[in-house]
């Protein structure tokens, strides 16, 4: 059995060192104050690396700011202090997403617990009938008109259109997230270091454009970055 239990202001009263040392993954994100810094990762924890409250939570969709990253200790083996990044996604998309995958039946298998808690059976979970096929179709349909790509934010766009040139000119099909730090900061006239890092990578989250992770940080695909710029990609680019 897992528990899972989550808090915007969590005081040392009512969640106290010896209930936190026991949780087995401890996860932390933008805005966190020193004390509850150490409260989840012990005492120190910002002189040991861990300072999420160094992020700046989301004012708007179109300044995400440093959302979506945080910090997550439990994960088994040395525990560094590594700030973690995810993506947004939204919920039309999400359910599109799980709609596909169950018709691929890549679908979770319930324990017979869970399934008896919820007052269902193995049939109706994995077994669709005529109805349930009309259903879905009027659902997907739905879904595919609700998840309609949204417009570029303005501030993404301009990152983009200033990047391109370079990005043209960059060797490599990935491009390191400290490579884009770097080309944002001198095109767009920002201060150079971690905050602008963070800045792109958000504002290329919020364009839609996919990433992957190796031990360098995140690294973006080429042409990607140029397609969403609008920019027409030659043969050899």
């Amino acid at each position: 059995m897992s528990l899972v239990f989550a808090s915007q202001d969590a005081k040392r009263d009512v969640l106290g060192e010896s209930i936190a040392g026991q949780v087995a993954f401890r996860a932390a994100g933008p805005g966190l104050q020193d004390w509850q810094a150490d409260l989840l990762f012990g005492s120190g924890a910002k002189a040991r690396g861990w300072d999420p409250g160094r992020y700046a939570p989301a004012t708007s969709q179109d300044n995400p700011q440093d959302a979506g990253t945080f910090y997550v200790a439990g994960a088994g083996g040395e525990e560094v202090a590594l700030p973690m990044r995810v993506g947004y996604m939204a919920g039309a998309v999400a359910q599109a997403r799980a709609d596909r995958y169950r018709e691929l039946g890549r679908v979770p298998l319930l324990d017979v617990e869970t399934l008896t808690a919820a007052g269902l059976s193995p049939a109706e979970v994995y077994v669709r009938t005529d109805e349930d096929e009309a259903e879905h179709a009027q659902v997907a349909a739905t879904l595919a008109l609700e998840a309609e790509p949204q417009p570029i934010p303005a501030e993404a766009l301009a990152l983009l259109e200033a990047l391109a040139d370079d990005v043209v000119a960059y060797g490599a099909e990935f491009v390191p997230a400290a490579q884009l730090a770097e080309l944002a900061a001198r095109r767009m006239g920002w201060e150079a270091g971690k905050r602008t890092e963070m800045r792109t990578a958000a504002l290329l989250d919020a364009a839609g454009i996919p990433s992957r992770r190796r031990s360098t940080g995140v690294v973006r695909p080429r042409a990607a970055l140029l397609t969403a710029a609008g920019r027409g990609l030659l043969a050899t680019a």
